[in-house]
């Protein structure tokens, strides 16, 4: 049947490119004028109700194709990896969606990945409730960020955003799996970041803190830390036995961190 007639086919991986492309006037054409999806009228219903988000038949009129859903899901998550804005714009008003799909947090991780504030607004319109998103294998969207993004002066918009539209940086602070949201942020980002999430009363220990930032070979933060006063021939409390700052930062041949904490020393 495929072979009989690759139109649909061939229209679907154009939309595709289109959206991995950042190619809004062709997938504009392919919207209005090629049938992308079995029932994209049942699909629009499903969003605006909320029956795709939550699954929820009680909301439906007429069931939606899960078919078509992928296709939303795909499309959402080839634009949003490409941090195409107009794109993901352009498809949340043709699928003006009431919440997001329970299955959307990779999507939400490749926005936070691509450290876009205009990305993030796009899908905080659309479900305001995804930056207290958590997930067990990922952590918070603030644990997302440290991780994903290495660009550490990019974290500091990102964070503000969060905080605004409510996210809480305390959340997931018991998980033994992931380091809470403030020691991702001392091992990876920047003091003024750290500096932000303690004004949302976190407090951390700084003894604690250089030692994560000196097991991570974050100099700066270390730098930060030494100048708060951490003292760098103690065991943080937490560390257990794994040694002190400069012990951690040897361990790891991090020799930048280990000269600024002897020098520090010294000093």
């Amino acid at each position: 049947m495929a072979a009989e007639n690759p139109r649909p086919s061939l229209r679907w991986d154009a939309a595709q490119r289109a959206c991995r492309d950042g190619d809004l006037k062709t997938l504009r054409w392919l919207f209005e004028n090629a049938d992308l999806f079995e029932d994209k009228d049942a699909l629009r219903e499903a969003c605006i109700s909320g029956a795709w988000a939550t699954g929820n038949d009680e909301l439906l009129n007429r069931p939606f194709s899960t078919t078509d859903s992928i296709r939303l899901h795909t499309m959402l998550q080839a634009a949003t990896t490409r941090c195409h804005v107009g794109v993901v714009h352009y498809i949340l008003e043709q699928f003006p969606a009431k919440d997001l799909h329970v299955l959307e947090w990779e999507i939400i991780v490749n926005a936070i990945g691509q450290a876009s504030v205009q990305l993030l607004e796009e899908f905080v319109n659309v479900d305001p409730s995804f930056v207290n998103l958590y997930r067990s294998t990922t952590g918070n969207c603030f644990q997302v960020l440290f991780s994903v993004v290495g660009e550490r002066e990019l974290h500091l918009p990102i964070v503000k955003f969060l905080l605004t539209h409510g996210a809480d940086p305390r959340q997931g602070r018991e998980d033994v799996v992931h380091l809470s949201c403030l020691e991702s942020a001392v091992a990876f980002s920047t003091p003024a970041v750290v500096d932000l999430l303690e004004t949302h009363c976190i407090d951390g220990d700084k003894l604690l803190m250089l030692g994560l930032a000196a097991s991570a070979g974050n100099t700066e933060m270390c730098r930060y830390l030494v100048d708060q006063g951490a003292d760098i021939d103690q065991v943080g409390k937490g560390l257990g036995d794994m040694g002190t700052p400069v012990e951690l930062a040897t361990r790891q041949d991090h020799a930048d961190v280990v000269s600024l904490l002897e020098n520090s020393r010294n000093s």
